[in-house]
Formats: C-alpha cells, sequence, structure tokens
C-alpha cells in the first residue's frame, strides 16, 4: 500500500489540499494479476450490460403482450361491468336484511368494550363501517363481483342507503 502526504496552503480565500503519492514499485506478477483482474471485471460489466438488454427486449415484449389483451378485452368490459352491477345489486338487496342485524351485534360488542369512547354518531358510524366490510366479504360477493366494482359500489359510492341512518 502507498503512503500519500497531504499538505494544506492558503490559495486566496480557499485552502489548497495538495497530495503527494510515493513512487510505488509493482512486481510483474502484480501487474499480471491486476489486468486479469481487471478483464474479469469487464467480461462481468459486459455480461450485465448484455442481460439488461435482453431484459429491456423481454419487458418491450410483455408491455406489447399486455396492450394486446387489454385491447381484445376492452371491448365487452361496459357490458361485463353492466352484468356485474346488476348482479351485485341483486345479491347487496339478498344479504343486506341479515348483514344489518350481524352488524348491529358487531358493533354493539366492539362499543360495550369502551362505551364511554364513542359518540352516538360514532355508534352509528361503526354500525355502518361494519356492514360495508360484511358485504365487501360476503362469499357471495365476492364470487360474483370484481374487486373493482366492490371497491366503488360498496366502500366509494355505495348502491345502498345506509340502514343505521336516523
Amino acid at each position: 500500500m502507498s503512503k500519500s502526504k497531504v499538505k494544506l496552503d492558503w490559495d486566496g480565500e480557499m485552502i489548497r489540499q495538495n497530495i503527494t503519492v510515493e513512487d510505488v514499485s509493482i512486481s510483474a506478477k502484480d501487474l499480471i494479476d491486476s489486468l486479469e483482474h481487471a478483464r474479469n471485471e469487464m467480461d462481468k460489466i459486459i455480461g450485465q450490460e448484455k442481460q439488461m438488454k435482453n431484459n429491456l427486449v423481454k419487458i418491450s415484449e410483455d408491455k406489447q403482450s399486455i396492450n394486446g389483451f387489454i385491447l381484445d378485452r376492452k371491448k365487452f368490459e361496459d357490458k361485463c361491468l353492466e352484468i356485474c352491477k346488476k348482479k351485485l345489486i341483486e345479491l347487496v338487496a339478498m344479504i343486506t336484511p341479515e348483514l344489518v342485524g350481524k352488524a348491529d351485534v358487531e358493533a354493539q360488542a366492539i362499543i360495550n368494550k369502551d362505551p364511554e369512547a364513542y359518540t352516538n354518531q360514532q355508534r352509528l358510524n361503526q354500525k355502518y363501517v361494519i356492514f360495508q366490510k360484511m358485504i365487501a366479504t360476503h362469499k357471495e360477493i365476492a364470487q360474483n363481483a370484481p374487486a373493482k366494482l366492490i371497491r366503488e359500489l360498496i366502500f366509494e359510492n355505495p348502491i345502498f342507503e345506509n340502514p343505521f341512518k336516523d
């Protein structure tokens, strides 16, 4: 390992760092070994570069394939959403009476753990949130409604009235 000497001097408003490195002798063996190591590193980098190019080609092919998949099926999307929405509305109407009671019981159990922690409005909201969750996770809903419609029509813009609303 070579030793270097560092000297600091003022250069106007800045400090200049001067570094002097002592001469180093390199044996023929060390030179050959270092060249071999550098060549091996270069080969690894070239291999990584080739792999990266292959990955980019694969990504491009995957994008084209997925885009084709989307284009082939997009023309059916609106009708499928309409069918699934209709089915979802029917299912929600069918399971609502059962789930209203269950949501009420579950919410009451949660509220009873610390009744003072909830206002009247929070108690009603608790029931409604549990009711929404029960609808979204109901077996019939999960089997017949796509996740997109569950998110949109159960949580974001519910297709049902809040049965706990005063």
